[in-house]
């Protein structure tokens, strides 16, 4: 990770170029979503909440998602400059569970634990209820300095997450410290 001056603010950037491991890990499910999709003649749309380089959003292009990418700091060429801490019901584009622009993935890595606490439930709520089926949603996060986010401030994070996620009949595909994806039903698509 390295430190990197955007727009005058400190942003913290990976100097690596390909996908997340978690992320990567996941690549058996998420071609699977790209197959039934297009079994149907409809193209799986993915949304990647701050995207900062690009990577994860050029992964899952490679997978063959239309990619939606967003970022306060938009220095990824592909990236929509978006403030989602103040703003986040707008990212979603008025959708709901029948309309189309739902996503079949939803990226919320690296993102949330510079949130106030209030915002990053309400866009973790936000990526739940506008993930399609089927779909996925994928959260990571790690310590930040400022003191937002500590470990233990994660481990709660992620267990309100996953009984939310479990409210709305998602279930656990992959968890790792920090870290989990969930995933819709099938079976209603």
């Amino acid at each position: 990770m390295a430190v990197k001056t955007i727009d005058g603010q400190k942003v913290v950037r990976t100097n690596c170029d390909r996908a997340t491991p978690f992320l990567r890990a996941l690549n058996g499910h998420l071609c699977m979503i790209v197959g039934h999709e297009l079994s149907y003649k409809r193209v799986p749309k993915a949304l990647d909440i701050g995207c900062g380089s690009g990577r994860n959003s050029e992964h899952l292009k490679g997978l063959g998602f239309e990619v939606k990418s967003v970022d306060r700091h938009a220095d990824y060429a592909g990236a929509t400059k978006f403030d989602f801490g103040k703003n986040h019901m707008q990212m979603f584009d008025g959708a709901n569970k029948s309309n189309p622009d739902d996503y079949h993935i939803i990226l919320l890595q690296y993102v949330l634990m510079f949130l106030a606490i209030d915002q990053r439930m309400a866009l973790a709520d936000e990526a739940l209820r506008h993930c399609a089926m089927p779909g996925v949603v994928v959260i990571e996060l790690q310590e930040v300095k400022n003191g937002k986010m500590n470990k233990e401030q994660i481990d709660k994070f992620i267990k309100w997450f996953i009984a939310q996620a479990d409210v709305r009949g998602f279930k656990v595909l992959k968890k790792a410290k920090g870290k989990v994806a969930v995933v819709t039903d099938w079976s209603e698509s």
